[in-house]
């Protein structure tokens, strides 16, 4: 359970010096300790107003209602960022629009991550096939949130999204009539999105009949580099061959910059040689909502930065870029 790892991996010693003598600690409402020496640390001070949020969002007994969030405008620029997405998209009350941007922002974070990826190697067809390895339960129940990648992609039909991962359930889910939910537009009245589950590593999948060859490969927040801090079992290398044999590219995010950076080098490790990446960026689509990170004990963010790999060559100098035109015009009523 998650409140058992956190006892761990936050253990309650001072945020800066790490006292662990009780007697000597205060708890600040943002969640973290401070020893009498450190209570005025500006580190902390910096940091505390976002500490604060994070722990009061994990605290909640239940998500925000966003129904009736929906309310598409006639946009046809593609937005530049999360934040122009959620603009764009979305109609918001003033009272809780603070909240609803930031329980949206990770709920789409994914998809508008998968269009980002794509439109950086131009790899863009009217149907696409995702395999999300190492997938979790949470982005499986929220597969509806991929619906705006019909509007963002222009030449996009019919997407199937395939989730892997051992800790999922196997389902199949036919979306076609989903879209009938949303505002009328062409453009939705024509597309499908289908959902694969399978309970399984990735390598079992890629082996099996169930296989069905992707058009590219995503890992969200896998965190490959914590298998070396002992954190779990590395279970990784046969799944990164894997990656390797497919020959299809290959995007893996990370919650900072130094987690993507560590996570090259993992895979590297893995790979047994040393390989070049397409880009490593900071995404404009990451999530907003903070969490604390038990390695720098400071924060991190849903997949805010990205690596893309076009192939996992050692001297790869390749460079695609992206075009206009792969972006919707599309009028919504």
């Amino acid at each position: 359970m998650d409140y058992e790892k956190e006892m761990f991996l936050y253990p309650k010693t001072c945020f800066v010096c790490h006292e662990s003598n009780l007697d000597l600690l205060r708890n600040c409402k943002c969640g973290v300790s401070l020893c009498k020496i450190h209570e005025n640390d500006f580190r902390h001070q910096q940091l505390c107003k976002h500490l604060s949020l994070a722990f009061q969002l994990s605290m909640m007994e239940s998500p925000p209602d966003l129904n009736g969030l929906i309310k598409f405008k006639p946009e046809t620029a593609f937005p530049s960022s999360m934040q122009e997405f959620l603009d764009s998209f979305f109609q918001f009350k003033k009272r809780n629009e603070d909240l609803h941007k930031l329980m949206l922002s990770n709920l789409h974070t994914r998809p508008l991550t998968f269009v980002y990826a794509v439109m950086k190697l131009n790899l863009i067809d009217s149907f696409m096939v995702i395999h999300v390895i190492g997938a979790t339960g949470m982005e499986v129940a929220t597969y509806a949130n991929w619906m705006p990648v019909f509007f963002l992609l222009k030449r996009l039909q019919n997407l199937k999204i395939v989730f892997i991962g051992p800790k999922i359930f196997s389902e199949s889910y036919s979306l076609d009539s989903f879209f009938h939910d949303f505002p009328s537009c062409l453009k939705m009245e024509e597309a499908t999105l289908q959902v694969e589950c399978h309970a399984l590593r990735y390598e079992q999948y890629c082996r099996s009949d169930l296989f069905v060859q992707p058009n590219i490969i995503l890992g969200y927040n896998l965190n490959l580099h914590e298998s070396e801090l002992g954190m779990s079992d590395c279970t990784w290398k046969d799944t990164i061959l894997m990656l390797e044999e497919l020959e299809v590219p290959f995007a893996l995010t990370a919650g900072s910059e130094d987690r993507a950076r560590k996570d090259h080098e993992r895979l590297c490790k893995l790979l047994g040689k040393s390989v070049d990446y397409f880009s490593l960026d900071k995404n404009p689509f990451g999530g907003f909502i903070p969490e604390r990170d038990f390695e720098t004990e400071e924060l991190l963010y849903s997949n805010q930065h990205v690596i893309i790999y076009d192939g996992f060559y050692e001297n790869f100098d390749g460079k695609k870029e992206s075009s206009e035109s792969d972006f919707v015009d599309c009028h919504i009523n």
